[in-house]
C-alpha cells in the first residue's frame, strides 16, 4: 500500500493515534516480531552460556537493527565476512555471492 493508498483509507487523526498506541503498548507489525526473536534468541544463548566465561546476552544486542532506525549504517561486506566466519566455525561454508 502505498502513503496516498493508506491516506485515502485512514485520516491523518488516525493515523496518530496508532502511533500513539505502540507508544504506550510496543510496536505493531514486524518490529514486535524482531523483538520477540530477540526475546527466544537472548533467552536460548543465555541458557546454554557457561556462567562463569563473559556476561549474560541482553535484549538489546539480540535485536535485530535496520538502518534507519538510529542505528549507524550496516556495512554489508563486514556483514558478510561475519556470516562466513560463523558458517566455518560450525563447519559450514558460505560464498560470498551464492545465489543459493
Amino acid at each position: 500500500m502505498t502513503i496516498d493508498e493508506l491516506l485515502d483509507r485512514m485520516s491523518s487523526v488516525e493515523l496518530g493515534q496508532w502511533r500513539v498506541y505502540e507508544e504506550a503498548f510496543g510496536p505493531l507489525g514486524p518490529t514486535r516480531g524482531d523483538l520477540h526473536a530477540a526475546q527466544v534468541v537472548s533467552a536460548v544463548v543465555n541458557m546454554l552460556r557457561d556462567p562463569k566465561r563473559g556476561r549474560p546476552l541482553k535484549l538489546e544486542d539480540a535485536k535485530l537493527h535496520w538502518p534507519g532506525d538510529g542505528d549507524p549504517e550496516v556495512d554489508v561486506d563486514d556483514q558478510a565476512i561475519i556470516v562466513q566466519q560463523l558458517a566455518a566455525t560450525l563447519g559450514g561454508v558460505i560464498s560470498v555471492g551464492d545465489s543459493g
